[in-house]
C-alpha cells in the first residue's frame, strides 16, 4: 500500500499541470522535473509542467479545473477509484501555493 501511495504522488507530482513538488512531497529525480524563473533557474515551489520562465503555463486554470484535470489524469493513469481520487486531490490541491493568495 506504502508502494502504492508514492508511486500515485510521484505521478501526480509529476504529471498532473499545477502540482508543487515540495509541497506534495515528490522527491524530484533531475533539474528539468522543476519550474524556472525569468533567467531559465530552477524554481523549487513548483514543476515544469505548470511553471516555466516564471510564468504559469495555464495561467487561467482555476483550482476546480485543476481538481477534475488531476480526478481524470489519476484515474485514466493509475486505474485510481474516481471517488478515491476525488478525496486524495481535493484535499491537496486546495492547499498548494498556487491557490493561495500572493503570486509566486
Amino acid at each position: 500500500m506504502a508502494r502504492r501511495l508514492l508511486s500515485l504522488q510521484h505521478a501526480h507530482a509529476t504529471i498532473v499541470r499545477g502540482a508543487v513538488l515540495s509541497e506534495l512531497r515528490h522527491a524530484a529525480r533531475a533539474s528539468y522535473d522543476f519550474g524556472t524563473d525569468t533567467e531559465g533557474r530552477r524554481v523549487n515551489d513548483y514543476c515544469h509542467f505548470c511553471f516555466d520562465h516564471g510564468h504559469f503555463t495555464n495561467p487561467t486554470l482555476d483550482v476546480s479545473q485543476m481538481i477534475e484535470q488531476s480526478i481524470e489524469f489519476l484515474t485514466r493513469q493509475t486505474f485510481m477509484a474516481e471517488a478515491e481520487a476525488r478525496a486524495w486531490v481535493g484535499s491537496r490541491i486546495p492547499t498548494l501555493k498556487r491557490w493561495q493568495a500572493s503570486p509566486p
